[in-house]
């Protein structure tokens, strides 16, 4: 059993071309709050965010539901960060990693979680002309690349996309996990980068090892987007390898 959190924005479904890979496991997508069917108060975007807690009891209904005991976890991106969150929680015998956010914090989403931010950021989810024009004044005197603004503009480029951010980034803000937790654990974990991915911090590997002790590290040929079949494949064959151990 293989249960796999997306990314920001991504459904559960994105997973059906990777199951159709691994044809000894089920594979069941969870896709975070404001996606597919997931709901959320919108009371509690701004104040009383979800807590770890909250979101463990939302998976144990799942896995209830589903009669699921034994299971590995796969995160992707944000999703990854979320999976940190119950790696607290679980012990698996694997977990992967996808361009994870997690395991260096993310200060962009920090400063959009402040009070500050969030009144900026809601400035900017109303009026982007000026947020965008400053984007690329940057990108003019070459301070960010063209991919990070290409990055941007995907998912920023119209009101509905801007405020998904804002919702998803508040809601979130207290799943942040404890990472000082995950040597503690006997999972082995398993890290997948896009060797052209300009979104994950340098740090990132160095940072993997240090808090899990892993060096179970795999570079692919892709930049921060991995839901595609290319990726899916060379991730599909460490999984396969894994489950004949």
């Amino acid at each position: 059993m293989l249960l796999c959190f997306p990314g920001y924005g991504r459904s559960a479904s994105d997973f059906k071309a990777l199951s159709r890979l691994l044809p000894n496991h089920k594979v069941i997508g969870i896709s975070f709050f404001f996606i597919d069917d997931w709901t959320y108060p919108k009371e509690q975007i701004v104040k009383t965010q979800i807590t770890k807690q909250e979101y463990l009891a939302c998976i144990r209904s799942i896995l209830k539901t589903e009669n699921i005991s034994e299971f590995d976890f796969l995160g992707y991106s944000m999703g990854a960060r979320f999976t940190l969150c119950l790696l607290e929680e679980y012990n698996p015998s694997n977990a992967f990693f996808l361009a994870p956010d997690g395991i260096v914090r993310n200060r962009a989403q920090q400063f959009v979680s402040s009070w500050f931010g969030r009144l900026l950021f809601r400035q900017f989810v109303q009026r982007s002309k000026l947020f965008f024009g400053f984007v690329n004044a940057l990108k003019s005197v070459k301070l960010i690349s063209k991919s990070t603004v290409k990055f941007l503009n995907y998912y920023l480029d119209n009101k509905e996309k801007r405020n998904m951010v804002y919702n998803v980034w508040l809601s979130s803000k207290r799943l942040v996990p404890d990472n000082s937790k995950l040597r503690s654990n006997s999972t082995q974990y398993h890290l997948f980068l896009g060797k052209f991915d300009k979104v994950m911090p340098k740090s990132i590997p160095n940072k993997f090892k240090k808090i899990t002790g892993s060096d179970n590290i795999t570079v692919l040929e892709t930049g921060h987007e991995m839901m595609k079949e290319d990726v899916f494949i060379a991730i599909a064959k460490v999984i396969n390898q894994k489950s004949t151990e």
